[in-house]
């Protein structure tokens, strides 16, 4: 397998972000469109949540809703747009970065919110991932009142998932947190709420096939390959090639990875002059992508922590 590296930009409450790397726009924008492809959102929801594992991947992409992303993509795959927006009275909008819904199995009512999460980090500064994914169906469950009913119908209420990929983790685990009663059954009325985690380590060998299928589409950019991977699951039509293609052929973030290659033989040989030409190979594949001159300068000063001068002159170089 051919290796690449993952660029998800994570989008908090009002976009602000004081705990993550903001890395390439446009690769966060293409997987976040992969993933929004509803034969790839099926796929992801038969693997990982044990409701659907039973279901077939046909009768989950018949049955799932509207799908929506927190940025103005144009996603290929006829998605129409659901709110990704939730702001009860008093609280901070709060952006998902994909919801949708799946109807029952005669499709006369909702059964289930899903919400879908892509970080890099496994360790932000000031909370951990399970805190904020349990916020994050907290909302989930709080905004259905008022949607689904005029009034306050606590019985209307769906179950919601939260799932969440962590890319860059240092071992490689799913993870599941839900309301269970004293003898550890959650099959009840307040069964409501379900996080997952999936933590990924490129490093480590896929157990199974959802981790299977989160290696090929995040760390591998031969499109063959994955295409001939997803063909096992689900009949790969135009869109999804296209989304795989262009998750395979953006080089941004497999730009990042050699980058950091490059800064660890650096340090190991000719430290400056390695990291000269790393910053250099960078500039050019964002100028070449069509990335905007501020865009890059903010991609050299985080990664190489540079002053905006340094970066400035830099970037001169290659953008008039």
């Amino acid at each position: 397998m051919t290796k690449k590296a993952t660029a998800f930009n994570i989008v908090s409450d009002n976009y602000s972000s004081d705990s993550y790397e903001h890395l390439d726009p446009t690769y966060d924008a293409v997987a976040k469109n992969l993933f929004s492809n509803r034969k790839i959102l099926a796929l992801l929801l038969h693997l990982s949540i044990e409701e659907f594992s039973g279901v077939s991947i046909d009768d989950i992409v018949d049955r799932i809703g509207d799908v929506s992303q927190t940025d103005e993509v144009s996603p290929r795959n006829f998605i129409s747009q659901l709110n990704s927006e939730s702001k009860p009275i008093d609280e901070k909008t709060l952006y998902f970065d994909i919801k949708t819904w799946v109807q029952t199995e005669d499709k006369n009512d909702v059964l289930c919110y899903i919400n879908f999460e892509m970080q890099q980090k496994d360790d932000p500064d000031n909370y951990s991932i399970e805190e904020r994914g349990i916020y994050y169906c907290s909302r989930l469950i709080s905004e259905q009142l008022g949607k689904i009913t005029n009034n306050l119908n606590y019985s209307s209420l769906r179950k919601v998932y939260s799932i969440w990929i962590v890319s860059n983790a240092k071992y490689e685990k799913l993870k599941r947190y839900r309301i269970v009663d004293e003898e550890f059954n959650h099959k009840h009325k307040a069964d409501l709420l379900e996080l997952i985690i999936i933590r990924l380590d490129e490093d480590t060998k896929a157990s199974n096939d959802l981790f299977k299928m989160l290696h090929q589409l995040l760390f591998n950019y031969n499109n063959v390959e994955v295409i001939n991977w997803l063909k096992n699951f689900v009949k790969v039509d135009n869109d999804i090639k296209e989304g795989v293609d262009d998750m395979c052929n953006l080089s941004a973030g497999v730009y990042e990875r050699g980058m950091q290659k490059g800064m660890q033989e650096a340090r190991q040989e000719a430290r400056q002059e390695a990291r000269q030409e790393a910053i250099t190979k960078l500039i050019e594949s964002l100028h070449n992508l069509g990335i905007a001159k501020d865009v890059t300068i903010d991609q050299l000063m985080k990664q190489y922590n540079l002053e905006y001068d340094v970066a400035l002159k830099y970037v001169n170089n290659y953008y008039k």
